[in-house]
């Protein structure tokens, strides 16, 4: 809206075609240069004068009938410093309320975002959480966007962690502790199994040979 007003009024005054206005107005590197800011030195070649000349001109005469959607016009070194009307800004985003920003760039264009996986049996540490909380805000942006975003969570149910758990699920299950917290008693089975197979202290022989049993034919699997 307020880019647009800008580009319309330099049309006139500058005879540029719009598509060369919208490719020079930049966006200044600090707030204290404006909201937008349109660089005089390619307007230099011609009109034959300095820019920062043409930059004072054009801003004392734009200056004279300024728009309703500008506070300002400045010139800061051949710079045409452009400052909008913040009230006016406010009362826009106002109106369109939660729609602000909202566009049709996507065009319902699918696009895949791959994120969280927090592993089975195990409770999600920081570096899910961070994956988990970026994904889902690209998910909500790109869909406020008007993308078609599919989110795609590869649970970790498939490997030889998976098959430990499955062969200490079996064998030392607390059910009451799996009804009160699923993610703790199989979180304790994990680390029961695999501080067994580190010191290869077992409760009998039957239990070895059902852990290399069970867990040969998860790996074959």
């Amino acid at each position: 809206m307020f880019k647009e007003k800008i580009i319309e009024i330099l049309v006139k005054e500058t005879s540029l075609k719009k598509e060369e206005l919208e490719e020079l107005i930049e966006t200044p590197p600090s707030l204290g240069l404006g909201d937008y800011a349109l660089p005089c030195f390619v307007l230099s070649k011609k009109y034959k004068k300095n820019p920062n000349q043409i930059a004072e001109e054009l801003q004392k005469k734009l200056s004279k009938k300024l728009l309703k959607e500008l506070e300002k016009i400045e010139n800061k070194n051949a710079y045409l410093n452009f400052f909008i009307n913040k009230k006016l800004l406010a009362e826009e985003i106002l109106k369109i309320n939660a729609n602000f920003g909202k566009s049709n760039l996507g065009k319902k264009k699918k696009i895949v975002i791959d994120f969280s996986q927090p592993n089975i049996g195990k409770p999600m540490h920081v570096g899910h959480i961070r994956s988990t909380i970026i994904g889902d805000s690209l998910m909500r942006i790109y869909d406020f966007l008007n993308y078609n975003p599919i989110g795609i969570n590869y649970l970790g149910d498939v490997g030889l962690h998976i098959g430990k758990l499955i062969v200490a699920y079996e064998l030392w299950l607390d059910k009451e502790a799996l009804k009160k917290d699923s993610i703790k008693e199989l979180l304790r089975l994990y680390v029961k199994f695999c501080a067994m197979e580190k010191t290869k202290v077992t409760e009998g022989m039957e239990e070895e040979f059902i852990l290399k049993k069970d867990l040969i034919k998860f790996m074959i699997y």
